[in-house]
Parts: structure tokens; C-alpha cells; sequence
């Protein structure tokens, strides 16, 4: 995941954050769309790029017809109270039969529409890479070679694997946050917890032949209170930050 970091820094020139309470806020997430970005290029018959659904392969003549694909589907939550993780969308992996090659790779760009106590519309993106593994079906005579274990989900033939090898989908689900909102002398920060997947944060999951999986995208919101300090403090705090900024330019030389 490539998502948006929060730079307290870069805010220092005229206020501190720091976690508090305050008067009550109405956050409302009045939209979100996910679109993919990118996908690797030696995928068959690839579409669907710059939507929100890719297709990908040639459909099997022992399938159903259809291409395999990733859809996102956002859902606009409405009022939301903070920390508290609500669902921004859902990602469906359908597992089609296909031939030929598959895609390896693809991106997803989630952009959030947030109200805050009743004003415009401001916007968070995120960008999360998913990693494809089109797996062999290992099939014999159209039906599952049941003497072949598959690489992933032990035998063929059996539970995930009940129509042939199912398919590996992996998710970056790095817990990040957004720059902050400025908003009547407070400030909002959004995280995203991830794609969860039957209660849990989803690190990969596997896709039986000729069936869908999902997961859901969630976050959550905390408002951080902006403290004043003495000009002397406006000094101090952008000198840090200076400092940090030229620390991570060294760091990334030397690691280049």
C-alpha cells in the first residue's frame, strides 16, 4: 500500500497536534470510489483498466464463459462516529476459468469524499497493490487430477481446491494515515485499517475455481487538537522539522 503519510512536520509553521478530547464533530463519508490504476502488462485479453472492474484471460471453453476479474465497489457510509472502523467497499475476486496468461500485479486507487460538520466535500486517496498468482487447475479428463496436490490449500479435488487449484490473492494491508483536515481550529486524521476478510486483516487469500471471494476495506477517524505555543515554539518545531526532512534525503541516498 502506497497511501497518503501524515507529516505533523510539515503543519508546524502554526500549530501542534496532539490526541484529546473536544467537542463533539459529524464526519460523513459522502463518497468513495476505487478505480485500478495499473496492472501487468503480460496479461491476456486485459481490460478494464482506469474502472472500477479488470477482466483478464481467455475464457476457458470448460468454463463459464467469462474472464476472471477484480471489482471494488465503494459504499458510502454516512455518519460515522470517530474510532470507530467502518466499511468504505468491498473487493471481489472472481476466480473464472481461463487459458492463457494471467495478470501478476494490480493497483487499486481508493479515493474518500469526507463532510465535516456539514461543509464541503474534501477528499483522502490511497493506493493499494494486490500480487496475482493464477495458479495451475492440475486437471484430468475435466475433472481434478486428485493424485496432484496443489501449491496452495493441500489436496486437489478437496475443499478450496474441490474444482482445481484455487488461486492466491495478497494484499498490502499497512496500517497508514491520511494528512490531516483542518477544520474549525481542529484537525482530522483518517487511518486505513486494511481489507478484512472473515473478521480478520487480510494478508492473502485463496479463490476457489469458479467461485467469488470479498473482502472489505475499512478505516476509522480520530480528531487531534491544535495547541498554540509562543513563536519561539514555531521555531523550534520547524527546525525539527527541517531536521527530519534532511535526515530521510541522507537515508535515502545511502540506500539507493
Amino acid at each position: 500500500m502506497k497511501p497518503v503519510k501524515t507529516l505533523m512536520y510539515g503543519l508546524a509553521s502554526s500549530a501542534i497536534f496532539a490526541v484529546g478530547a473536544a467537542s463533539a464533530s459529524t464526519v460523513s463519508i459522502e463518497s468513495v470510489s476505487g478505480i485500478w490504476t495499473d496492472a501487468s502488462s503480460n496479461a491476456a485479453a486485459l481490460d478494464g483498466v482506469g474502472t472500477s472492474t479488470i477482466h483478464w484471460g481467455t475464457p476457458s471453453a470448460a468454463g463459464n464463459g467469462s474472464k476472471s476479474e477484480y471489482q471494488f465497489t465503494g459504499s458510502a457510509a454516512g455518519h460515522v462516529a470517530e474510532n470507530s472502523s467502518f466499511k468504505l467497499g468491498t473487493f471481489s475476486h472472481n476466480n473464472n476459468r481461463i487459458d492463457g496468461r494471467s495478470i501478476r500485479n494490480a493497483e487499486l486507487t481508493v479515493t474518500l469524499g469526507v463532510s465535516i460538520n456539514g461543509g464541503d466535500t474534501m477528499y483522502v486517496q490511497s493506493v493499494f497493490d494486490f500480487l496475482h498468482e493464477e495458479t495451475s487447475n492440475k486437471r484430468l479428463n475435466g475433472v481434478p487430477d486428485t493424485s496432484q496436490t496443489c501449491k496452495y490449500g493441500g489436496a486437489n479435488g478437496v475443499g478450496v481446491n474441490a474444482k482445481g487449484c484455487a488461486d492466491r490473492v495478497e494484499v498490502t494491508t499497512d496500517v497508514a494515515s491520511s494528512d490531516p483536515f483542518i477544520v474549525g481550529g481542529h484537525a482530522y486524521v483518517f487511518t486505513f485499517s486494511g481489507f478484512m476478510h472473515d473478521g480478520e486483516t487480510l494478508g492473502f487469500f485463496l479463490t476457489e475455481e469458479e467461485k467469488a471471494n470479498e473482502a472489505h476495506l475499512k478505516a476509522s477517524w480520530q480528531k487531534v487538537e491544535v495547541v498554540p505555543l509562543p513563536a519561539a515554539g514555531w521555531l523550534l518545531i520547524a527546525g525539527l522539522g527541517g531536521l527530519a526532512a534532511v535526515k530521510r534525503r541522507k537515508t535515502a541516498r545511502a540506500d539507493a
